[in-house]
């Protein structure tokens, strides 16, 4: 869950190193729900597809700067739930 960052603008993984490579192709695709409150200035969620392929689940609410998805959630088969409010 990430909650209250108030100027979080845009969630996404960028690698400058070949020890944070290795974490984001280990660690960050393996999320699979994933909870985002009141985020009002979060205006993105990133790619790469790969950060995105095993989420099963989102619940976005109070992240009234989000106005859509980025394609690769959009378009994942493993997605079973989006809720938002």
């Amino acid at each position: 869950m990430i909650n209250h960052c108030y100027q979080l603008v845009e969630l996404y993984v960028q690698c400058s190193s070949s020890d944070q490579a290795r974490l984001v192709n280990s660690e960050i695709p393996r999320v699979q729900k994933l909870k985002l409150h009141d985020l009002p200035e979060l205006a993105m969620l990133g790619e790469p597809q790969s950060m995105w392929e095993h989420l099963e689940e989102l619940t976005v609410s109070y992240c009234d700067g989000l106005r859509k998805l980025s394609f690769s959630i959009q378009t994942s088969k493993n997605i079973k739930i989006i809720e938002g409010g």
